[in-house]
């Protein structure tokens, strides 16, 4: 339809919090839609700096993430394994050598989808295994990168998706290790001006809407050839997907007819929604998100009585709880004017920020 006409957009829920931080506070380099999004909207400056981040454990520093961007570029991977052998405190570099059997793996598993299922058929832990990988390597790297990378440990992990998140470590270009942040609050800094935006296009965005069901498309049954107009029935077809039925913001249920609906849903809500609804429950692809499971993420913001200079302002952590790992921020680095509008009203202004 022309974006001039009035269009109505339909969140069915929103994406996880977390999910959203990722997509959006880990702006890499190849994320190109990212920033064309932020030029187009005019919002000015949103990003950081490229940052260093530094990986901790029980045992200390475990080893730091350049800025590669700023260094001698290298043909993939030697720029990745070069410019951080030096920076490793913990990992001899016969232990990383262990890992030279995954390249193969990496380099195949999603070549075509019989490649790929054969990996998604295996743990991540049976493929490390058998690739023979030091139990320095898979204890003090590989367990601790996917718990903070994909929230499990690699034997809940397949070994397809393991190697999905392992490319970007291994075999990407060089710069596209490099992350930077949002400056503020992802909500007030890019979602609110790409509301006010999309409004402007005619577009109708409806919030505090819980989706109860998604109903099917009603059609007309134009009954026997010659049938006359009185005969006409509606019907339901159950494999069309075309209203959203949500609790409004009153407690009543309302009800959106639809040419599209997009799913944008976590993994817990589109369960919900996939068992709430026959139309849904009818698509075989649909059901199979019945049985994926799902990691428990918490993020805090903690406001400290005193000043506490880190070497990094991004960190990661991990090995301080069995199965647990986090990333831990220092806002008063990486949102440093949403913070002067902190201070304005007076308050704390040290502050960390954990996940």
């Amino acid at each position: 339809k022309d974006c001039k006409q009035s269009l109505q957009c339909f969140s069915v829920t929103p994406l996880p919090r977390l999910l959203l931080l990722l997509l959006l506070l880990l702006c890499l380099l190849q994320y190109n839609n990212i920033e064309a999004l932020v030029t187009k909207l005019g919002i000015p400056d949103p990003f950081t700096p490229y940052t260093k981040s530094s990986f901790w454990s029980p045992e200390g520093l475990q080893v730091e993430s350049p800025v590669f961007q700023d260094l001698p570029l290298l043909p993939t991977p030697l720029g990745s394994f070069v410019h951080t052998a030096p920076l490793f405190r913990n990992l001899s570099l016969l232990d990383r050598a262990t890992a030279v059997p995954l390249v193969k793996p990496l380099l195949e598993h999603d070549l075509d989808e019989a490649i790929y299922r054969h990996y998604d058929s295996m743990s991540a832990y049976e493929l490390f295994k058998s690739a023979g990988l030091s139990s320095q390597l898979y204890d003090k790297f590989l367990v601790p990168m996917l718990l903070v990378t994909l929230f499990a440990p690699p034997t809940e992990l397949s070994a397809a998706a393991a190697l999905g998140a392992l490319y970007y470590f291994a075999l990407a270009h060089q710069p596209d290790f490099d992350v930077r942040w949002c400056k503020g609050p992802i909500g007030q800094t890019i979602f609110e001006p790409l509301v006010q935006h999309l409004k402007t296009l005619g577009v109708r965005v409806l919030g505090s809407r819980r989706v109860q069901d998604i109903l099917p498309a009603k059609l007309i049954n134009p009954g026997p050839t010659g049938s006359s107009p009185k005969t006409l029935a509606t019907v339901l077809d159950p494999a069309l997907p075309r209203v959203v039925a949500a609790q409004g913001p009153e407690g009543l249920t309302e009800h959106y007819d639809a040419d599209v609906i997009v799913l944008a849903a976590g993994v817990p809500a589109l369960q919900r929604l996939v068992m709430q609804s026959r139309v849904l429950a009818s698509a075989e692809d649909l059901r199979g998100v019945l049985g994926v499971g799902c990691s428990d993420v918490l993020a805090v913001r903690l406001w400290l009585d005193q000043k506490l200079e880190l070497r990094s302002s991004s960190n990661v952590v991990a090995g301080f709880d069995e199965g647990v790992g986090g990333t831990f921020f220092h806002l008063n680095e990486l949102q440093v004017r949403h913070l002067l509008c902190i201070l304005w009203y007076g308050e704390q202004p040290y502050t960390w920020r954990l996940r």
